[in-house]
């Protein structure tokens, strides 16, 4: 019975040693999966840092564009308004410079040159006309 008693514990050692091993085995591959979770968590965290950065610089960068957009949207209406006021201002001279022909052409009777300065005028006009409608239609964009 001693020789069965002792075969018995050298079994029941063995199925201990084994057992031990299995178990430090499982331990040592929890602790590498536990590593490997940390890991992705960092790794997922940084991700998320480095998107939301992203995306802020995306918007800064939209911004600037559209300030920029909009800065040069309203040196071009101020360009126009000036170019409107010259013409206005040229109009009103060649209004001026118009009557006094016309009453130098009632004196002398030149007709052809009366013409000459109304066909210039109404061409200013025209430019006039079509410059604000051109200023107008920029103002709406």
């Amino acid at each position: 019975m001693n020789l069965m008693q002792s075969e018995q514990y050298s079994l029941v050692v063995n199925k201990i040693d084994k057992n031990l091993k299995v178990s430090e085995s499982l331990q040592a591959q929890n602790q590498r999966l536990k590593k490997e979770i940390l890991f992705q968590k960092k790794l997922q965290q940084d991700i998320q840092v480095e998107s939301r950065r992203l995306e802020e610089s995306m918007v800064v960068e939209r911004l600037e564009m559209e300030h920029e957009e909009a800065e040069t949207v309203g040196r071009a209406k101020e360009k126009m308004q000036q170019t409107v006021d010259v013409i206005e201002s040229e109009v009103e001279l060649l209004k001026k410079r118009n009557e006094e022909l016309l009453e130098t052409l009632k004196k002398r009777k030149y007709f052809s040159l009366y013409k000459e300065n109304m066909d210039e005028i109404d061409e200013l006009v025209k430019a006039k006309k079509s410059i604000l409608d051109i200023f107008q239609q920029q103002s709406k964009k």
